[in-house]
């Protein structure tokens, strides 16, 4: 409805939270390194001051996701 202003945006990946943001520009930031290679949804969740909500995704696609690092070494 007109007049109503943007309470917060919330971010996920894949469904899993990764930000909120309750200011203008509404934005996070997100290591994409965390994510296999393949398909991934990105979602925006926005709700209003009276508590409306809309959604808005994307598909983004990792190429080549950073390898696992080896475990340090235990000294005796």
């Amino acid at each position: 409805s007109a007049g109503l202003g943007i309470g917060s945006v919330t971010f996920y990946a894949d469904g899993a939270l990764i930000g909120t943001d309750t200011d203008s520009p509404y934005q996070t930031t997100f290591n994409s390194s965390s994510l296999s290679a393949g398909a991934h949804a990105i979602k925006a969740k926005i709700t209003d001051t009276a508590g409306n909500v809309a959604e808005s995704s994307i598909t983004i696609k990792v190429v080549d996701a950073a390898p696992t690092p080896p475990a340090a070494p235990t000294v005796n």
